[in-house]
């Protein structure tokens, strides 16, 4: 009887010695298989808000081509803008001058700002008016229109003007070299806009099917992948590259 005790305390201690061992072991275990999980899972997050934000090459070229008729829309109206801001300067002086002091003001909100937040306030300023060009122009493209017509007028007068006082050659090195950047950023995103207005009008009369919030998806990825950067470099360049260009030497 004594031995048959003897040896089943020796199997239990055996046995409890073997579980603790093991329970032991996968202690030692537990803080690389968590620190292994927990960057999977942050792989696996990262991963997937890059897929929701970025388009990829051909999504992208794709989604340029369905762009064509609403960025040659978006030419026209600027265009159109432009002429205009030609025609006050030439026929509606008093015109002129409230044109010149709004540029003027919104110029003088830039002036003296080091060149990196300088870089910072203009692609700040550029994005959120493009955004919301794109958001907003899901109400008929009404907004996106103003949008371009505005800055057309704007840049219209302002070209006319400095034209007159500084000759074209230095009007023309002050806007190119960050709007061959910044104004087809501008066009895409307007594009979108008038896109999405378009396809809300197309849903109203039933001839489409596609809802508002995928087009919106599409247009936002878009702006994240290819807009943001242009007027990032353009920004960049504004800052950095054009006042180097018209100061005279």
């Amino acid at each position: 009887m004594n031995t048959i005790i003897l040896l089943s305390d020796e199997n239990s201690s055996a046995s409890r010695g073997s579980y603790i061992g093991a329970h032991s072991a996968s202690l030692h275990l537990e803080p690389s298989l968590c620190a292994t999980t927990r960057r999977h899972s942050f792989q696996f997050r990262t991963k997937t808000i890059s897929n929701m934000l970025i388009m990829r090459s051909e999504e992208r070229r794709a989604y340029t081509t369905e762009l064509y008729p609403y960025l040659r829309t978006s030419l026209i109206i600027f265009g159109a803008g432009f002429l205009i801001g030609l025609i006050i300067v030439s026929r509606f002086p008093p015109l002129t001058d409230y044109f010149q002091d709004t540029i003027a003001t919104f110029v003088k909100l830039f002036a003296g700002i080091p060149r990196f937040k300088l870089a910072g306030a203009i692609f700040f300023n550029n994005a959120v008016k493009t955004l919301l060009a794109i958001v907003l122009g899901i109400v008929f493209g009404i907004v996106p229109m103003i949008f371009l017509l505005a800055n057309g007028i704007a840049l219209g007068v302002a070209w006319s003007v400095s034209a007159a006082t500084r000759g074209p050659w230095i009007s023309l090195l002050s806007l190119l070299p960050h709007g061959i950047l910044e104004l087809p950023a501008i066009f895409l995103g307007t594009s979108i806009g008038l896109s999405l207005g378009h396809g809300g009008m197309r849903r109203m009369v039933g001839k489409s099917e596609i809802r508002s919030g995928a087009d919106m998806v599409h247009g936002l990825r878009y702006f994240c992948t290819v807009i943001i950067p242009l007027l990032l470099a353009a920004a960049l360049v504004e800052a950095f590259i054009t006042p180097k260009l018209i100061v005279p030497r």
